[in-house]
């Protein structure tokens, strides 16, 4: 019997606080006062630790943000702030479309226009593209032409049928000079 209540007092003493413990606890207690043996109990401390964990905040200060620049004049027969303040327009068809994109100094020597979404008008300066969506673009006089569709063909590209073709001037030129030399080898 003082086995058994040896083994109950080394398990209670090898439990974690809590329930457990207070469990085995208590039936070491019932089997001594059961048996009438008195055995020393064990000296259990029960201890609380707190950790306190500080932490010091450091403002990070950044520089205020620059303050807005004094409005800049360029003379331009009045003194007006420059860029110029938007004014606000009346409205009108014009006003609703933005203004065209100016594609004279793209980097391709061939444009191709599909007629069913637009439509490319020819004016003195260049030709403008008004697509049906309202994006509209401009291309200068004097760099591009206006070259039919079969000539393009003729010269080797790709275009649909009811297409418009535009080309620059020095490309379409060496194209016509290659085709009028009867070089048939691929045009360059």
């Amino acid at each position: 019997l003082r086995a058994i209540i040896d083994s109950l007092d080394i398990a209670a003493r090898h439990q974690p606080s809590g329930c457990w413990r207070d469990g085995w606890l208590a039936a070491t207690n019932a089997v001594r006062t059961a048996i009438g043996i008195d055995v020393e109990q064990p000296e259990i401390v029960t201890v609380h630790e707190i950790t306190e964990y500080r932490h010091e905040r450091i403002e990070q200060r950044r520089p205020a943000p620059p303050a807005e620049p004094a409005p800049r004049f360029i003379i331009r027969g009045e003194r007006e702030e420059w860029p110029a303040p938007v004014q606000p327009s009346t409205p009108s068809i014009q006003s609703t479309f933005s203004s065209p994109t100016n594609m004279t100094g793209d980097d391709v020597n061939i444009t191709l226009f599909d007629t069913r979404k637009g439509r490319l008008v020819a004016r003195e300066v260049g030709y403008g593209w008004i697509g049906n969506d309202g994006y509209t673009a401009f291309w200068n006089a004097s760099d591009w032409q206006q070259v039919p569709a079969d000539e393009a063909r003729a010269m080797g590209h790709i275009v649909p049928d009811n297409w418009a073709v535009l080309m620059r001037h020095a490309y379409a030129n060496s194209q016509r000079r290659q085709l009028a030399a009867n070089d048939r080898r691929m045009l360059r």
